[in-house]
C-alpha cells in the first residue's frame, strides 16, 4: 500500500472507482449547496441558545465545525488525488462504495434534520422525544461525523482519516461540555442525558450489553 501525493495525481485518475466517486460528488452538488446553507443558518441558533460569553463554551460550540471544515478540505484534496491510500481494487471499491452511500445518506439526513428541527439543543420534554432527538442528544454533530466518515471512505484518504479521528475526539469532548451547560440551563437535560445516547444511536446499550 502507498499514499498518493501531488506528483501522483494523474495516475489516480486512471482508477475507475475514483472517477465514479467524483461523478457521485458532482451528482450530489445540489445537496452540498443546501447542506452548506442550512449548516450556516444553524450557527446563529448556536449563539442564541447557549453562548454565555465564556471562552470554553464558545470553543465547544464551534470546534467540531472547524474540524469538519478541515475534513472537507482534506476531502477536496482526496478528490484531486492527493493523500489517497492505494489498496487492492476490491478493497478500494468497497471502501469507496460504502463511503459514497454514507456521504449521500448523511447529507440527506442532515437536510431532513434541518427541516424538522429549528433548534440544535433540547430544552423541553416533548422535543426530546421527537425526530432525531429521540435517537441522540446531539444529532447535528453526529451527522457531521457521519458525513465526514463518508467523505473519508469515498476518497480513501489518509489525511481525511487523521482529521476524522481528531474530529471524533473533539466532538465527544465538546458535546460533553455542552451537556453540562445545558444541565445548568434546564434540569430536564439530566433525565434526557440518560434517555438518549450522546452521538451514536444505541451505543450505550450495546456497551452495557458487552460489559454484562
Amino acid at each position: 500500500m502507498t499514499i498518493t501525493f501531488f506528483k501522483d495525481i494523474l495516475n489516480v485518475w486512471y482508477s475507475d472507482a475514483h472517477r465514479v466517486c467524483v461523478f457521485i460528488v458532482l451528482f450530489a452538488l445540489p445537496l452540498w449547496i443546501m447542506f452548506i446553507r442550512r449548516a450556516v443558518s444553524f450557527q446563529s441558533s448556536k449563539h442564541r441558545s447557549l453562548a454565555d460569553g465564556h471562552f470554553k463554551t464558545t470553543m465547544s460550540l464551534y470546534m467540531p465545525d472547524i474540524f469538519f471544515i478541515i475534513s472537507f478540505i482534506s476531502f477536496g484534496l482526496g478528490i484531486a488525488g492527493v493523500g489517497q491510500l492505494r489498496m487492492p481494487w476490491t478493497i478500494d471499491a468497497a471502501c469507496r462504495g460504502a463511503g459514497s452511500v454514507l456521504l449521500i445518506s448523511g447529507l440527506m439526513m442532515f437536510l431532513t434534520f434541518s427541516r424538522i428541527h429549528n433548534e440544535l439543543y433540547v430544552f423541553d420534554r416533548e422535543q426530546g422525544k421527537m425526530g432525531f432527538y429521540g435517537m441522540v442528544r446531539h444529532p447535528y454533530y453526529a451527522l457531521l461525523l457521519l458525513i465526514s466518515l463518508g467523505m473519508t471512505l469515498s476518497v480513501v484518504s489518509v489525511f481525511s482519516a487523521g482529521v476524522l479521528v481528531i474530529q471524533i475526539i473533539v466532538s465527544t469532548l465538546c458535546t460533553g461540555y455542552i451537556g453540562k451547560v445545558l444541565i445548568a440551563k434546564d434540569e430536564y437535560f439530566i433525565d434526557y442525558k440518560y434517555a438518549a445516547p450522546r452521538l451514536v444511536p444505541g451505543l450505550a446499550d450495546m456497551l452495557r450489553g458487552i460489559v454484562k
